[in-house]
């Protein structure tokens, strides 16, 4: 082992090394140039490197690098491109390895940075966070990193976690956001995992690719073929260049001649394992080195001590060495690799001096430390705004000119790739090269800088540039990475160039953020300045306009990246999105203005976290599971099930995980019901975030459940998060999705009919309003209750039953009936609300036992109880009619009753009014219910709904036409339904008239509308209900289903869904009586209570907009 290095290569020569405080790293390899040079017309910038563009097209394949990883299993070739000497046992098998992970949490190679780099990216949460008013995606802070590092090393040193970060940080694993600073151990910090668009997918160049590439290249005219011409060209166009900038082609040879020496050799011997199919671990494994602090010591007797033995060059030994000792080493290896830098046609230096340094002592010592101190504000503003200047200038002559110059990108579309991937960028580098020079002037006139407030406000509204620029760079970010992926010759050039003294070690997606980054950073530097400015100096008024302005632009900026950003990913997804089964195909109108993603991200297929990969997309209106296939460089999406709606999606974490029915299924069905899962989240399953994962290797099950009608195969699966904290974000915010219940697009609001809380252990089972609606009377498990009708109203139980199921008021006639222990009883209403019965159960009038449910409504212009006596063969209606005593029929007021009404029946006493039999009916068949029109008795059996009509005949005819071949799909099913010699379950069924004169029929699957006769209307509407609704309501023009987990909304006349409200153990307790709906579902703050609510019409969107922004 070497004392001072830290990081080998464990495959080839031209792996990247890296140090041990993780901050260079150079591959070794090094393209080399031959060929004949060509050149293409002149640009705004000039190219004397047309050389590096060739390099690439002297190999068909592009060398790549083989990984030694943990997790994947490695093919043959892989052991084949392994070299005896790297230091590594490569013999070891997947599965060996595999089994030393199990029930380990932390990692058992902490040396091997492919493994760290796994592991970190598994466990580290990432988030949206902002720095500079700059708003970034998917990101963690250093100290974030540092301790998931601790934990994967298994060390309490948080040193040696910051230097492997650095580690994987130089080789590309994560960067700092703005592509400035190395890992750094601060929550203030943040970082990016490196997007891979394209990095790691394998790149095959054959020659017929080769040809037309080079063949969709149109030459433009007045193209030369003498390099001399493109050399001279540059050295009069670039005037800032130093005279040694210049090169040829032979300069450039003679320089890297040993470099291409070695690159050849390297290629030559990966040449016949690159025609191997690729393996998932170079896809999926960029990272490469060992960090050698924490390998073993070679020698044998060095074990069992924590002190280092007689070797120098002893692992143990780096734990108590100086760290000074690595900083010079390192210092060391990092000038000796800048002197290897070959040279180049453009070289810059950046300026960062004080204002001090650059003062007479003289100057310096005539000001008062507060002004002093506002100096070095403005200095440093001064000194950041040339050194962006200068960034934005590296850009356009190192990038945009020699890519409109050269054969680089084919001619057809060479402008369209800078216009796209560069974008305004050369306007925004001459507002700011203008500013730069007003200010190194304003500061070269005076060495007291007496305001720059003015300079500010004459060109700080040119900044609108950086908006549209925001807003493109997400395009232009995946534009180049494809470009590079796809283009050998684009790419040959972006590595040269990115690797060249003059990048300052910086890739090119670092300048392309800088004018996003450097409008976040004026609020700073302008704030810092305006804090030691005086209320007597100019800036003092200035400067607050200027901030103001630019924090405009920077809430513009972050709004259009994130708008432009979900655009263009949608469309994307739209294009390239195709289903695996026919069966669940669904237009998911991505495309619709709006739509919008809210998370996308993987999750493992089965809880071994080494199974494949599902891209899992949660848009705001469905959650799609697909596989991802990269062809052509384009992500294509394969949906391998159905999309799951998301106001009918429930996700929670599963009390266990299933066994899949066949070894081949695509997903996991789970066994336990939607039910059980609500009553694990109630009992904290949820909360807790628990789950049944024990071992580190298995991943963290997230259960996706279709509520509802089962319409789609299977409707659970279970996908696996690789940690806790990585699924906590995922069931957070479907939940979020789904309680926006006060949405512009909602419908109704649930309102507390009654002071909520008051229903601790009891079960709600009906609900009657009266008296103008201001009262409620109750039917409970335990007897029957009132109270008032608003949101604070209390209640008090009037009559101790058991078993009450239903009851209704009949106001004209001050009846009361209940249905308790299926016999219906008569109270007198008066004496019940007075609460005259006390404790007694003796007072009311039996009327008939038996009975399974009773029905109220008016026909023939009477008031009629139905009482059914049912039977599984047979079903009799009794109908009766509330009467009043015969002593009160016809009888005048007198003049007192005239001058004082009262109610009708105030002297009546329980045995005055009676209910007297109107009629009885009978039909071959058990009833379900009843209900009464103005003429007619509407029965609901196992056949559908069968009429009587009360005038004429006893006769029963179905309420559907059943020679209407538009009603066939349920007539048919119907019919031979009925043919069973089995008991049929309850089908809920409601009839509505709409005011269009017309029925609207709700079946237990559809609704759809018929006319008086029974045939069907409207024959292109049809409604299919998501959920298995118990019962309906209409509240015009939209009617509801109540289904156990939601209420399910649709627009009357379109069908279209329009809101879902969810909840648990949801039932409607009365919609016939007035205009409101109420309804009662567990409380969601107290699960062992039931909350009583009432559906309240929201107004229109455009009204309620306006009155929450008046209201604001």
């Amino acid at each position: 082992m070497v004392p001072n290095a830290s990081c080998y290569p464990t495959t080839n020569p031209i792996g990247r090394r890296c140090d041990i405080e993780g901050e260079h790293s150079l591959p070794l390899g090094q393209l080399h140039s031959t060929g004949n040079n060509t050149t293409s017309p002149s640009s705004p910038f000039g190219s004397p490197y047309s050389h590096v563009v060739r390099a690439a097209t002297l190999s068909n394949q592009r060398p790549h690098r083989t990984v030694l990883h943990v997790r994947d299993g490695s093919s043959s070739s892989n052991n084949r491109n392994s070299n005896s000497d790297n230091g590594i046992n490569t013999s070891m098998t997947r599965n060996s390895l595999q089994q030393s992970l199990v029930g380990q949490q932390w990692t058992p190679f902490p040396y091997l940075l492919s493994v760290v780099s796994q592991e970190l990216k598994q466990r580290v949460v990432l988030n949206d966070r902002i720095k500079n008013s700059i708003e970034y995606k998917n990101v963690f802070d250093g100290q974030q990193a540092v301790d998931k590092l601790m934990v994967i090393l298994d060390t309490k040193d948080r040193r040696i976690a910051l230097k492997v970060g650095r580690a994987l940080g130089h080789q590309g694993c994560f960067h700092d956001v703005q592509y400035e600073n190395s890992l750094l151990d601060s929550s203030i910090d943040i970082y990016q995992f490196k997007d891979l668009l394209f990095y790691n997918q394998p790149r095959h160049y054959s020659q017929n690719d080769r040809k037309s590439d080079d063949s969709a290249i149109i030459p433009a005219a007045g193209m030369t073929t003498a390099s001399s011409n493109s050399d001279n060209q540059s050295s009069t166009t670039w005037t800032e260049t130093t005279a040694t900038s210049v090169s040829s082609v032979s300069d450039y040879s003679a320089v890297t001649d040993e470099r291409a020496t070695i690159t050849t050799a390297t290629i030559t011997t990966l040449d016949d394992d690159d025609d191997e199919k690729p393996t998932d671990s170079d896809r999926s494994y960029f990272v490469n080195g060992v960090f050698t602090p924490l390998t073993y010591c070679y020698s044998p007797s060095c074990s069992g001590s924590t002190q280092p033995c007689y070797s120098p060059s002893c692992t143990k030994r780096y734990v108590t060495a100086s760290s000074s000792s690595t900083t010079t080493g390192h210092q060391l290896q990092q000038t000796s690799i800048d002197s290897r830098s070959t040279p180049h046609t453009y070289l810059r230096h950046r300026e960062q001096t004080s204002w001090a340094e650059m003062t007479s002592d003289q100057v310096v010592n005539s000001v008062s430390t507060l002004e002093r101190k506002r100096q070095e504000a403005i200095c440093e503003l001064i000194y950041t705004e040339v050194n962006f200047v200068m960034d934005l200038d590296y850009v356009g002559k190192m990038w945009i000119g020699p890519l409109l110059s050269e054969d680089i990108i084919p001619y057809k579309r060479r402008q369209w790739f800078v216009d796209t991937v560069f974008s305004n960028i050369l306007k925004i580098h001459q507002v700011h090269a203008r500013l730069a020079r007003k200010l190194r002037k304003r500061q070269a006139d005076h060495p007291i800088v007496g305001e720059i407030g003015d300079l500010l406000l004459r060109y700080v509204d040119d900044f609108y540039l950086i908006i549209e620029y925001g807003a493109k760079q997400h395009k232009a970010k995946f534009v180049y990475e494809k470009e590079r992926y796809l283009n050998a010759k684009f790419d040959a050039f972006a590595e040269y160039t990115e690797r060249h003294s003059s990048s300052h070690k910086l890739e090119l997606n670092g300048y392309l953020t800088k004018p996003t980054t450097r409008l976040g950073r004026y609020p700073l530097l302008l704030g810092g300045i305006l804090r030691r400015t005086t209320n007597d100096q100019p800036d003092n008024e200035t400067l607050p306009k200027a901030i103001a302005i630019i924090k405009g632009f920077l809430s513009q900026v972050n709004l259009e990246a994130g708008n432009a950003k979900n655009r263009f990913d949608l469309e994307n997804i739209h294009h390239y999105l195709s289903f695996k089964r026919k069966s669940d195909r669904l237009d998911l109108k991505l495309l619709e203005p709006g739509r919008r993603i809210v998370r996308e991200g993987l999750l493992h297929k089965r809880a071994n976290l080494d199974s494949p990969d599902y891209q899992v997309i949660l848009f705001d209106h469905y959650l799609v599971v697909a596989k991802v296939k990269w062809i052509h460089a384009e992500k294509h999406y394969l949906v391998v099930r159905r999309p799951l709606a998301i106001p009918f999606l429930a996700v929670s974490i599963p009390s266990f995980i299933p066994t899949p029915h066949r070894t081949g299924s695509l997903l996991m069905s789970a066994r336990n019901s939607y039910q059980q899962q609500q009553q694990q989240q109630r009992k904290g399953a949820t909360t807790k975030d628990t789950d049944v994962s024990i071992n580190h290797n298995q991943g963290h099950p997230i259960l996706f459940q279709h509520m509802g009608r089962k319409k789609h195969g299977e409707s659970h699966c279970i996908l696996f998060a690789s940690s806790q904290a990585s699924r906590k974000p995922w069931i957070d915010q479907i939940h979020q999705l789904q309680t926006c219940i006060n949405s512009p697009t909602s419908v109704f609001d649930t309102v507390p009919a009654v002071q909520r809380g008051q229903f601790k252990h009891k079960k709600i089972n009906h609900v009657v309003p009266f008296q103008n609606n201001q009262l409620l009377v109750f039917a409970m498990d335990d007897g029957v209750y009132a109270g008032k009708n608003e949101p604070n109203g209390t209640v008090h139980k009037v009559l101790h039953l058991t078993q009450v199921s239903h009851i209704h008021v009949i106001e004209e006639f001050q009846m009361l009936l209940v249905l308790a222990d299926k016999t219906l009883w008569q109270y007198v209403l008066t004496d019940v609300m007075n609460g005259k019965l006390g404790n007694t159960n003796t007072v009311g009038k039996r009327i008939q036992t038996n009975v399974p449910f009773f029905y109220v409504g008016v026909c023939l212009q009477r008031i009629m109880v139905c009482v059914p006596k049912v039977s599984p063969l047979k079903s009799v209606i009794t109908i009766l009619e509330p009467c009043k005593p015969q002593a009160m029929v016809g009888k005048k007021p007198t003049l007192l009753k005239r001058l004082v009404p009262t109610s009708s029946s105030s002297s009546y006493t329980s045995t005055d009014v009676y209910l007297k039999k109107f009629k009885e009916c009978y039909i071959p068949c058990e009833a379900w219910a009843v209900e009464l029109s103005n003429t007619k008795l509407w029965i609901t059996g196992h056949r559908g709904i069968m009429l009587v009509d009360m005038q004429r005949t006893d006769r029963t005819q179905p309420m559907l036409d059943p020679d209407d071949e538009l009603l066939a799909f349920i007539t048919a099913r119907e019919k031979q339904e009925s043919s069973l010699k089995i008991r049929l379950p309850v089908k809920h069924i409601s009839v509505f008239k709409t005011p269009t004169d017309e029925f609207l029929v709700c079946y237990d699957e559809y609704a759809f509308y018929v006319n008086a006769k029974g045939n069907r209307t409207r024959k292109d509407f049809l409604i299919e209900w998501e959920g298995c609704s118990e019962s309906y309501a209409l509240a015009w023009p939209y009617v509801i289903a109540f289904d156990s987990s939601f209420i399910e909304v649709r627009h009357a006349m379109t069908g279209h869904l329009e809101q879902v409200i969810r909840g648990e153990h949801i039932r409607c307790l009365q919609h016939r009586i007035g205009d409101t709906i109420y309804g009662v579902m567990t409380d969601p703050s107290q699960p062992t209570g039931e909350y009583l609510f009432k559906l309240a019409l929201l107004p229109p969107p455009l009204v309620r907009m306006s009155m929450i922004s008046s209201f604001t």
